[in-house]
């Protein structure tokens, strides 16, 4: 796979084309298709926001994005593996980390939505849950002791508009091209 996806950036090269291009190619391959189902549920622009910053959403948009979830990729494995680590939680048997190698942020994104739901379906107050988990996406980030989701090859979230500044991912550090092992291989920090 790495191979492929270095290919394709050298194709991105031989054009003329720019790096930062190729990653928005890949955060619309990563989310394009979920995107475009949710807005036949004239969900598009809640699924951008709360994919972006799930912790942001209000209570209406999480039980609504919980609810596309559910009805339309409630069998896929991301939401098993969901369900999975929530009951974990309530067992107090959390793991000590996630490590992933998906570039997507979808995991860690409907771990917040459903604690969220889940506390908002609980009793008063509802402010916002003790969210368990955080995303790790550079090597000096830290988990807060929260349990760590680690992305081995950074991470792409999908951005709600040109508006944000500065990176809320690591596209800026995606480990799939050889000069990114090479880069990760050579420092210490790494």
């Amino acid at each position: 796979m790495d191979s492929w996806i270095q290919a394709c950036v050298n194709h991105f090269r031989l054009e003329g084309r720019i790096e930062a291009e190729f990653f928005e190619e890949i955060e619309q391959h990563l989310y394009g298709d979920l995107i475009a189902h949710a807005q036949k549920f004239g969900l598009h622009d809640i699924i951008v926001r709360v994919l972006d910053r799930p912790r942001k959403a209000a209570k209406e948009e999480v039980f609504k994005v919980c609810e596309f979830f559910e009805t339309q990729y409630g069998e896929t494995s991301l939401l098993a593996v969901t369900r999975l680590l929530l009951r974990a939680a309530e067992q107090g048997k959390l793991p000590e980390a996630v490590i992933t190698f998906n570039a997507d942020t979808f995991l860690h994104t409907l771990l917040d939505l459903f604690q969220s739901r889940d506390h908002y379906l609980g009793p008063p107050p509802h402010s916002h849950p003790k969210f368990l988990f955080k995303t790790v996406l550079r090597p000096l980030d830290s988990a807060h002791g929260k349990v760590p989701i680690y992305h081995c090859h950074g991470a792409i979230k999908p951005r709600a508009g040109k508006a944000v500044v500065g990176p809320r991912d690591s596209r800026d550090r995606l480990v799939f091209l050889e000069s990114e092992y090479i880069r990760v291989a050579t420092t210490s920090s790494s």
